[in-house]
Formats: structure tokens, C-alpha cells, sequence
């Protein structure tokens, strides 16, 4: 599926031209991070909060509320062994210092999410910004779709295509204390805030992490790391059909399999693909069940820009909007090395 983004002009030409990584899962920033740790979108009007589970012991709860849980303890030292291909250790070291330079970062993004047991494929467009080390906000807005709303790309087992459908109108905004997921279309918005504890650095303990700031052992210690098929850490020429000779751009391509109960109660997997520079191009991400996949794309990246003239992290629900869910993130609980990684919980019904 990567491929499909960067090759697959009618998805939209941007995505051939920036992202197709942290992710998420490394984001992208989103930001790459990360924008969509914190408050998952799943239907207007519901917020969830990472690393909360229904049916939570009281004293979890009493732990969140009072903002003294304790973080994500790291696993056990014989459990976050594992085989490395070639270069990863040094590619993710020059990652972690490249990404450190990344003070601010704004751009256009396209999100696709496509659900293989509906087989409907939701697409939105529009614009994100990132802020070190824990501010971050996307705006969406409905796309106009083509008649018959019928994706040409995407299609099911049985070779049935994928139905079109477009995203909603909101807005996700992280201030780094708060995190408002705003529902424009029925004037609603959730309100999450984040214990001090998450908040600055240690908001990378956080089932998504931002990932820039995510050092190289936390990477290694936290997930399972290969190159996927578009990883070309070299500058390569090649020929066209038509005898021309083309110069292919050093690019990486890193996947990412989770190795926590925390990480692997949200996603089953993430691809990061990135510029030679770093800077993210895409982001696919999929659910613990693997029917749902996400897709952001990234285009016009504008870097470490001196002056925003307004703060896009002040904005606040108009006052004419309905709070609908107001909670407190739950604090992440320690990670036991010696359960198995299996995701819990599942996606709600379509609606």
C-alpha cells in the first residue's frame, strides 16, 4: 500500500511528492507525529483517550484523576533484544539528531482511511502544525467527490472497489496541556487534558508518541524496526522505457511494530516514509485488528519558520459549540515484559 502513495496520481499528486512515513507513527509530525495519539477520531462527538480502557480498575482511575500514575516503565532488559538490519542503529541516531533541529513545522496533509470490511475509502484535506516538543494541530475539511463517488484505486479481496466518502470538518489542536478534537459540522468538541506528568518530553510515553524527540534506544526498546520495500539510502539513476535517465532521491523507509501492550492497544503497525532530509513525506498506520488503515500525506513543508503570526495552538471551540466529552488522559501504566503483546479491544460499528 505504500506504494500506492507515492506512485498513485489520481489519490492526489501530492502524496508522490512528500510523505509516505511515526509514523506517527511516527508522524509526522504529526504530528508526525502525532496528531492522532491522544485523541483518535472515530465518530463526531467521541473522543478516545489512549491507553484507556473500558472497565478499568477503580484505582487506574484514581491514579488518572490525581495525575500521579506512574509512566511507562521500560521492559525488562532481556526482553528489548532484537536483530537490527544493517544501518538501522546509525540511521536511527542521525534521525534523532536531524529531528532534534525541528523546532517548528507546518504544512498541507491528505488523510485517507480505508475500511476493508465496509470497503469504503474516507478521504480529507488540509493543514498541520507542529511545535517542539508537545503542540500540535490538524485541520480537516470536506473534499468534493467525483461521480460516481467509486475509488479507482483501491479494492476489496472479492475486486469489488472501494466506495468514496469524505471526511468530516474538524480540528485536533494540542496545546501541550489540553487537547480539543473540534466537530464543526455539529458544533460539538471534546475536551482532553493531559496530567502534567505526560505533558512536555514525556509526552513520547504516550501510546503515539511525537516523534520528534524519540530517541534511537527508546525506538529500539519500544518497537520492531525494518526498511520497507521504498527504502533507498542511497541516491540511485535509473533508465525509463523511453531511455531516459532519472535520478531517484535518497528516501527512508522505516516500519514499525509495537512490542508494548500500550502501543500494540492502538496500532499493529506503522510505516514512516521520509525525505533524505527527514522530513516526513507519509505516515500509514493500522488498527489492532488490521482492517482499518490511515494514511496521512504530506506536502508544502515549511521548516523552523522564525514567525507565526497567529498561534495556532490558541484556538479555542467557538462559544456557541456544545462540550460533549470532557475527560483527563490516563496515565500510562507500567508495562509488564512478561505478557504477551496482544491488542485488546476492537472498532466500534460503523456508523
Amino acid at each position: 500500500m505504500i506504494g500506492n502513495w507515492c506512485n498513485n496520481r489520481s489519490h492526489t499528486h501530492m502524496m508522490c511528492r512528500q510523505f509516505q512515513p511515526l509514523w506517527t507513527v511516527v508522524a509526522t509530525c504529526l504530528l508526525a507525529v502525532s496528531l492522532e495519539p491522544v485523541c483518535a477520531q472515530e465518530r463526531p462527538g467521541t473522543a478516545r483517550v489512549p491507553g484507556a480502557q473500558s472497565g478499568s480498575p477503580p484505582a487506574r482511575q484514581a491514579q488518572a484523576e490525581s495525575g500521579t500514575a506512574p509512566r511507562v516503565e521500560r521492559p525488562a532488559a532481556d526482553t528489548i533484544q532484537q536483530q537490527l538490519p544493517a544501518g538501522m542503529d546509525e540511521l536511527l541516531l542521525k534521525w534523532e539528531r536531524e529531528s532534534a533541529r525541528i523546532e517548528r513545522l507546518r504544512g498541507d496533509v491528505t488523510r485517507f482511511v480505508y475500511d476493508s470490511v465496509y470497503l469504503v475509502e474516507e478521504r480529507s484535506v488540509g493543514k498541520f502544525w507542529y511545535e517542539s516538543v508537545d503542540k500540535g494541530r490538524m485541520d480537516f475539511k470536506a473534499v468534493k467527490l467525483p461521480d460516481p463517488p467509486v475509488s479507482r484505486d483501491k479494492q476489496g479481496a472479492n475486486g469489488k472497489p472501494y466506495t468514496l466518502e469524505s471526511g468530516a470538518n474538524e480540528r485536533w489542536i494540542c496545546n501541550g496541556k489540553e487537547i480539543f478534537l473540534i466537530h464543526d459540522d455539529n458544533k460539538l468538541y471534546d475536551l482532553v487534558r493531559i496530567p502534567p506528568q505526560q505533558q512536555g518530553r514525556n509526552i513520547i510515553n504516550g501510546p503515539l508518541p511525537f516523534l520528534f524527540g524519540m530517541k534511537a534506544e527508546q525506538a529500539k526498546a519500544r518497537y520492531g524496526l525494518d526498511y520497507g520495500k521504498l527504502h533507498r539510502p542511497e541516491e540511485r539513476i535509473v533508465q525509463t522505457k523511453e531511455g531516459k535517465r532519472v535520478r531517484l532521491p535518497v528516501q527512508y523507509h522505516i516500519i514499525a511494530t509495537p512490542r508494548t501492550r500500550v502501543d500494540a492497544a492502538e496500532w499493529s503497525r506503522a510505516e514512516v516514509l521520509m525525505y533524505g532530509s527527514f522530513i516526513p513525506k507519509a505516515i500509514r498506520l493500522l488498527n489492532p485488528t488490521g482492517e482499518k488503515e490511515t494514511v496521512y500525506a504530506f506536502s508544502e513543508m515549511k521548516v523552523n519558520e522564525k514567525i507565526w503570526i497567529n498561534n495556532p495552538f490558541n484556538d479555542r471551540p467557538p462559544s456557541s459549540y456544545t462540550l460533549d466529552n470532557n475527560n483527563r488522559a490516563a496515565a500510562e501504566q507500567p508495562v509488564d515484559p512478561t505478557r504477551p503483546i496482544v491488542p485488546t479491544g476492537g472498532e466500534r460499528e460503523r456508523r
